[in-house]
């Protein structure tokens, strides 16, 4: 049961780690990486922001967990990639 617990767990960072990448090389390569790390930027910075104000638990995963890490993501993988 260990076993299978860890390597759901592998799967699961494998695939909220990567999928990211694959996502913002599409955008970089039409936008452009500047582009592309900007608007990361800016709503990294509104998530953040707006986890501020959350009353419930799921208010913040989807503020600081969903905005603020996935496009926390893309411009870590701006220097990854290029």
């Amino acid at each position: 049961m260990l076993y299978l617990d860890s390597t759901i767990n592998t799967l699961m960072a494998s695939y909220f780690f990567s999928y990211p990448g694959v996502v913002f090389r599409c955008l970089m390569s039409k936008f452009g990486s500047r582009f592309c790390v900007m608007t990361g930027g800016l709503i990294a910075a509104m998530g953040l922001g707006l986890s501020v104000f959350v009353e419930e638990l799921y208010q913040l995963y989807l503020t600081y967990g969903l905005l603020t890490g996935k496009h926390n993501t893309f411009i870590i993988s701006h220097y990854i990639l290029i």
